[in-house]
């Protein structure tokens, strides 16, 4: 009686009847995956593939594009055990392009791979979403594209920035010929810089742009690099005056001349350091006993090392007058020679030259008398024989500030002995 009690006690208790409902549970679970029970499943963005897309590329020179949809939903029928066995990472949709032979837009129904140890005949497909996927099938191109650059910023007063260096200067693309046609270059952004006072050099991304400078999004062109280092070079300005240099001559010191220079200033731009010890541009060096009273010339503007011309005026026209001076014509007869080279000999074949002018102050030109000129000659260069024609200077003994306008020669003979 009492064996009998227990043993009720404790088939009508809680823990034998958990106990039996989890041994149930399993018993009926292992019978009815024993019975291969069918059932549906849906997964979810599996992804489309284009079959047969790298071969087409090479050997005909298409490329796929304008994809309607990347993914598609799939429901499929089968085990149970075999579907929850499997994920949409596990499923293809596959496009056969491997036939293709012509440019122009398709549309294909996907089919559906499963992995290589499933069953394909336990699956079936109940339905896919979207059912067909269009593309579009186009030439590959390739083409070289400028690098261009804008500046949305600043720079400090007294700066100026030149123009960008890209480095690579061109960009290569690759990609459909509808997109790749549309690319006129690519742009580079420079922005939230002010006041700049200084050359700023980095790697930037850059946007394709079209003709009218739009932005191109395309997410089948290939490029060659995917940043530029871009260079924005910012240097220093200062203003500086054209300037000439003057020789004292005929009579005339830089006191008697005035100088007109057009332009007269010419902006230079360059490092800050360099610029400070330029405080003016000289473009040529005068002899004011070479004219008589005004002179015009043009002379190119030399800038010097490591600086730019900013204006880009390359020349400038520069106009000397002499003024306050008086001229007077006389005779020169004192004929002279000096230097002649041993071995020869010399005989001034001239008797006086004509036509020279004097300048100075009127009251010393008037002054001065024959026997204050002379007019010698360098033979000092001489290396043949014969009567040749040679160069003179004018000396106007006793007027320190009378002097000779022009340049004037004489015949000598010279001769061996």
């Amino acid at each position: 009686m009492i064996n009998n009690k227990r043993m009720s006690d404790f088939f009508n208790s809680k823990p034998f009847w958990v106990v039996f409902s989890i041994i149930v549970s399993f018993m009926l679970w292992g019978y009815v995956d024993s019975q291969d029970v069918q059932g549906t499943l849906t997964y979810y963005g599996v992804d489309v593939t284009f079959y047969g897309e790298d071969a087409l590329r090479e050997s005909k020179g298409f490329i796929i594009t304008d994809v309607s949809s990347t993914s598609v939903n799939v429901t499929l029928r089968g085990s149970r055990s075999v579907l929850a066995s499997l994920s949409a990472e596990d499923l293809q949709a596959v496009i056969d392009v491997s036939t293709v032979t012509r440019v122009g837009s398709a549309e294909k129904q996907v089919t559906i791979n499963y992995p290589s140890n499933v069953d394909q005949s336990s699956l079936s497909v109940v339905s896919r979403t979207p059912n067909t996927i269009s593309y579009y099938v186009d030439n590959e191109v390739s083409k070289s594209v400028e690098v261009e650059g804008v500046f949305n910023g600043s720079v400090a007063e007294g700066y100026i920035r030149e123009d960008f260096i890209f480095d690579p200067a061109t960009v290569l693309i690759t990609g459909p010929a509808a997109d790749v046609d549309q690319i006129k270059s690519a742009l580079v952004t420079v922005g939230d810089r002010t006041d700049l006072d200084r050359t700023i050099s980095y790697d930037a991304t850059f946007t394709f742009i079209d003709a009218d400078g739009n932005a191109v999004e395309s997410s089948s062109i290939v490029c060659d690099t995917e940043t530029v280092n871009v260079t924005m070079p910012v240097k220093a300005t200062k203003q500086v005056p054209i300037t000439v240099d003057l020789i004292d001559g005929g009579g005339a010191t830089s006191k008697n001349a005035t100088i007109d220079c057009e332009p007269s200033m010419i902006t230079i731009a360059g490092d800050a350091s360099t610029l400070e010890g330029i405080n003016s541009i000289s473009v040529a060096t005068v002899d004011l006993s070479t004219f008589n009273p005004v002179i015009t010339r043009t002379y190119p503007i030399i800038i010097p090392n490591g600086v730019e011309n900013v204006t880009g005026e390359t020349e400038v026209e520069v106009t000397i007058e002499i003024k306050g001076l008086s001229t007077k014509v006389a005779t020169v007869s004192n004929l002279n020679y000096i230097g002649l080279p041993s071995g020869y000999t010399a005989d001034i074949v001239s008797t006086n030259i004509s036509n020279v002018v004097l300048r100075g102050p009127a009251e010393s030109v008037s002054a001065v008398a024959s026997n204050n000129l002379r007019a010698v000659a360098d033979l000092s260069a001489v290396t043949t024989t014969g009567t040749i024609s040679v160069p003179v200077e004018i000396y106007v003994d006793g007027f320190t500030d009378v002097g000779a306008v022009g340049e004037y020669t004489i015949y000598v003979e010279v001769k061996r002995g």
